[in-house]
């Protein structure tokens, strides 16, 4: 990995900084909406999901590749990689990506439903958002130790009714969505500091404000 190469790339915008703190922070609600549904993830000790612990989604090593990754001609390889292997620290991704990780059954369901919610979201290094048809080809292409827990996965998240998260117009302003009130406030205290972290120490104004 060109780790040299990366460090001459441009930081991201303010734009792409806040676009990605509303991405994430929708992704972490969806799936603490999915794990309360299913009462699964108690073993996990970063919660809430993607954005608490080495390795989340609002640390800047995570936040300067990954956010950019919607940028026009952007090296995908040399600027978005580095914050995924990053990021593919934490506890849900090492039980799951990795056969014979001493995964439980639990940890298993937890990467299937992080895995299939990933799918039907606009990543670009996953090829953009998929449909159920395509994520069931998907699946097929997974290793053996993972297919049956997708399968699973993808049949349980379309029986589960989510929100609207575009209710959440400002970063500001984060409604509950139903979560446990621990779990509420975490993620609006993470949001918060992740905000202050980057006006303080990357000079990102404004991160705030509304979409």
């Amino acid at each position: 990995m060109d780790l040299e190469k990366r460090a001459i790339l441009p930081d991201p915008t303010g734009t792409e900084v806040r676009d990605w703190l509303f991405f994430t922070t929708g992704h972490s609600i969806r799936m603490e909406i999915f794990l309360k549904a299913l009462g699964i993830g108690a073993r996990d000790p970063q919660r809430p999901h993607d954005i608490v612990g080495e390795g989340n989604k609002f640390e800047w090593e995570v936040i300067q590749g990954f956010s950019t990754e919607n940028r026009p001609g952007i090296d995908h390889g040399a600027h978005v990689l580095p914050s995924l292997l990053r990021h593919r620290m934490q506890y849900h991704h090492l039980r799951w990506n990795h056969e014979n990780s001493g995964a439980t059954d639990d940890d298993m369901m937890l990467g299937a439903m992080d895995a299939v919610c990933s799918l039907f979201e606009n990543r670009p290094y996953q090829g953009g958002s998929h449909s159920v048809e395509e994520i069931q080809q998907i699946i097929e292409g997974n290793p053996l130790y993972r297919r049956r827990w997708m399968t699973e996965a993808l049949t349980l998240v379309q029986k589960i009714q989510l929100p609207d998260l575009n209710q959440i117009l400002s970063l500001s302003l984060i409604p509950n969505f139903g979560l446990p009130k621990t779990t509420h406030e975490t993620i609006v205290t993470r949001v918060r500091e992740t905000i202050l972290m980057l006006d303080q120490a990357y000079g990102y104004k404004n991160i705030d404000c509304q979409k």
